[in-house]
């Protein structure tokens, strides 16, 4: 029996031998997800009325209201309407190539510190539930992630430059990065965070000066902050409010923060339950208790994770949960998503012990994770869409009859996604 176990482990072990065959094949189960219908969501009319107007030379508006979204997503699609007030396809297209990239991204970030099971990481990345469930929507949770991955790759980069200039290209290549992860969404930020924690644990370790990453800290973190302030003053209203709310009943919002991304882990971490709900402000629920087991391992091979190998990722992810902590808003497992591929090195580092079975482990994830993911896809979330897309001529209907004034129109018992399709044909509220 144990022959066996380890006879499987090497097998499991052995798809690294292969990356470019493996992460192909990854790609391939991402680009037969394209479709030419659009997945309905209320942010994606945000970001597609947003991303519309800047194509079109238009008002910086969402819904003919001042920008309530940030710019950096809707900035990314505007290429896509050179094909039409509906590039949904050409959008797809675009969340595909920006999957592959957070795919290369991971295996190169995961090569560092899981080289045994690199390919695996980027596989639960690629076939995750949650992942596939907003890559397949016009939301921002794809380019997130790239943007971030890349980032942290650059900024470990810097460190192992052989020279002066590609360092400062290295470092000029991090920044840039983590500005368009700030300019995507708020919580790239974290990622200052991040890369401070990483550069003062290898400051203390060091036992000595590291002047250039101090620097690069102050750069890349006051430009972020700076963004971040603009962004904050351009956008309006956002989650940041949080924090403001947070004196008002700061115990009780705290509770509730950590309750739901307790409750989130196993939403992007077991296969089918990505769909999972507990009630508010409820503890004793059994979503909660599962999160609760998960987060003690996953605390336990963040630690090893962080404390060995000094990574910006890594280090980004109290941080990042900190400020959705603050902000308790369910919206799903949306905010988990982009935390991935750090859960899966958090469970390689947690499994320390059982080494000879690791990779089994993750290649076990895997298919069970790839046969969630495309029978959901498959049975439910592809047929509606098809299903909707043969609304959009009610909608054009239901549009043309309508003043064409300014102003919300209120809507009652619309059937599926027809609200949000209506939206974009009015392109206000």
């Amino acid at each position: 029996m144990w022959q066996r176990a380890v006879l499987v482990e090497r097998l499991a072990r052995g798809v690294n031998r292969r990356p470019r065959a493996w992460l192909t094949v990854f790609a391939l189960l991402l680009a037969v997800q394209i479709g030419p219908w659009w997945y309905a969501s209320r942010d994606g009319c945000l970001y597609l009325s947003l991303a519309r107007n800047l194509a079109r030379g238009g008002p910086v508006e969402c819904l003919g209201a001042a920008v309530c979204v940030t710019p950096g997503y809707p900035l990314l699609m505007t290429p896509a309407f050179v094909f039409g007030d509906r590039p949904f396809a050409a959008l797809a297209a675009m969340n595909w190539l920006l999957a592959v990239a957070l795919l290369i991204g991971v295996y190169q970030w995961a090569q560092r510190h899981v080289p045994q099971a690199a390919v695996w990481v980027a596989g639960l990345t690629a076939v995750n539930a949650g992942v596939c469930y907003y890559y397949r929507r016009t939301l921002k949770e794809i380019a997130f992630m790239a943007a971030v991955v890349w980032a942290v790759n650059a900024l470990h980069w810097v460190e192992s430059s052989p020279g002066r200039a590609p360092r400062m290209r290295r470092a000029a290549l991090g920044l840039g990065l983590v500005l368009l992860a700030v300019s995507i969404r708020y919580t790239g930020i974290a990622l200052v965070a991040g890369l401070g924690a990483a550069v003062l644990l290898g400051v203390s370790r060091r036992r000595g000066g590291h002047s250039g990453g101090v620097t690069l800290v102050a750069v890349v973190g006051g430009l972020a902050v700076l963004l971040l302030a603009g962004l904050v003053a351009l956008v309006g209203e956002s989650y940041l409010d949080g924090f403001a709310k947070l004196w008002s009943d700061p115990l009780a919002q705290l509770a509730e923060g950590v309750r739901v991304r307790i409750g989130n882990l196993p939403r992007v971490i077991v296969p089918g339950m990505l769909k999972a709900y507990g009630r508010p402000q409820e503890w004793l629920d059994w979503n909660i208790a599962l999160g609760l087991c998960l987060a003690a391992v996953v605390a336990w091979g963040w630690h090893r994770l962080a404390w060995q190998r000094r990574d910006v990722w890594a280090w980004s992810l109290p941080f990042y949960l900190g400020m959705y902590i603050i902000w308790p808003h369910h919206q799903g497992a949306r905010f988990m998503v982009p935390m991935v591929p750090v859960l899966a090195a958090c469970f390689w580092f947690a499994l320390a012990h059982v080494r000879r079975v690791r990779a089994t482990f993750l290649a076990v994830c895997f298919f069970a994770h790839l046969g969630g993911t495309f029978g959901y896809w498959l049975l439910i979330d592809a047929p509606r869409a098809a299903a909707d897309h043969r609304l959009w001529a009610t909608a054009d209907q239901i549009a043309g009859a309508i003043d064409v004034g300014r102003g919300a129109v209120v809507t009652r018992r619309l059937p599926n996604n027809l609200e949000p399709m209506l939206v974009l044909s009015l392109d206000r509220p």
